[in-house]
């Protein structure tokens, strides 16, 4: 038998067998508008009962073969999206201070880098910091070393933290290292995020100082404005640990959708800080000096993480002024670079070029 006959053979089974189906539902619904006509003439009885019909499990295996797509989203990707998360970890480093305290920032283009304000709050803290770039485990092409670049905040550094963001340059001073635009940056913008809970998110990460992390499981995006008159923020629920402030958070296309700077705990209507039952949290003002204490405590329970949201770091760097001349000129100059036509072009291009570069 050959085999187009073999499949015809097997097609009309399953015809059949759908054809028999079906003309059990037709005759089901003829009973039951036999059974509503009876009812309004008031002649029903109970023998005008449908009975359910109950699909053999062959049958039930010839009709449902085709897969199906579970739960709220469609979760296959094109295998492109590896590429692209390779393209976005470059700019990403970590920003390591002398003090042993680590934070994560990246390169927006003009040798600057982004990261929290709590990250670097002064400009002291931020002469005494470095940013390190390639920090991260390497078995796919050749191996480079870490590139250690100075923070060099008399250059340029800008701090807001109402919004928990800071930008401060970055300078090789040995003149040996690859230039910091060879990594490629993230160009900022001041159209609102389009993304809508439960798209998936992706965090990329120094946690706890460690090597460059990536954040895609269990990672989606819950809401934008979790108070209506304070928009500034958006909320997801990607994983993060101290050390991970100041990171990129992406949208499912690899686009910068924020900067993360802390966790959400669980509040009453009041403010406080509740427990899971949600009873008030009674904790001495001593017990509370840091985000450690609060991390640290395990009644505390944390609903999301947070991150400043890309477009409102751009209209509040637009709307900013510095004192200092030379810093305040950087800040218009940095504005003008991201609007810049082909801006984001040359960052992607970069940063493909010396992907697998080796130092």
């Amino acid at each position: 038998m050959k085999i187009s006959e073999l499949k015809d053979r097997q097609s009309a089974k399953v015809i059949d067998r759908f054809s028999r189906v079906v003309d059990r539902i037709q005759s089901t619904e003829d009973r039951i508008r036999q059974r509503i006509h009876a009812m309004e003439m008031g002649r029903f009885s109970e023998s005008m009962t449908p009975k359910a019909i109950i699909p053999e499990p062959k049958e039930i295996t010839d009709l449902f073969l085709a897969e199906r797509v579970l739960g709220p989203t469609n979760d296959i990707l094109s295998i492109e999206f590896l590429e692209e998360g390779l393209i976005a970890k470059r700019p990403v480093g970590r920003i390591r201070h002398r003090g042993g305290s680590f934070g994560t920032g990246f390169l927006v283009g003009q040798g600057l880098v982004m990261t929290a304000a709590h990250v670097l709050p002064t400009d002291a803290d931020a002469a005494a910091a470095v940013f390190e770039m390639d920090a991260e485990e390497q078995q796919i092409g050749g191996v480079r070393a870490q590139s250690v670049y100075h923070l060099h905040p008399q250059k340029f550094y800008f701090v807001d933290h109402d919004y928990d963001v800071a930008i401060v340059a970055a300078e090789d001073f040995s003149r040996q290292l690859a230039p910091l635009e060879s990594y490629g940056w993230f160009v900022l913008d001041g159209w609102e995020e389009k993304i809508s809970p439960p798209a998936p998110i992706s965090i990329i990460q120094h946690p706890r100082g460690q090597l460059k992390k990536l954040v895609v499981h269990n990672s989606r995006f819950i809401q934008c404005g979790a108070e209506a008159e304070d928009d500034r923020y958006c909320w997801y629920t990607g994983d993060t640990e101290p050390g991970s402030s100041g990171a990129p958070v992406f949208d499912p296309q690899w686009n910068l959708l924020a900067l993360h700077h802390r966790a959400v705990p669980k509040t009453n209507e009041r403010g406080e800080l509740v427990d899971a039952a949600g009873e008030v949290i009674r904790m001495r003002a001593s017990e509370v000096e840091s985000m450690d204490d609060l991390h640290n405590n395990k009644e505390v329970v944390f609903i999301a993480n947070q991150g400043v949201r890309k477009s409102r770091i751009f209209k509040m760097l637009e709307n900013s002024q510095l004192d200092l001349p030379a810093h305040e000129e950087i800040r218009k100059q940095l504005l003008d670079f991201w609007q810049k036509p082909g801006c984001q072009a040359m960052a992607r291009g970069a940063a493909i070029e010396n992907l697998f570069r080796k130092v």
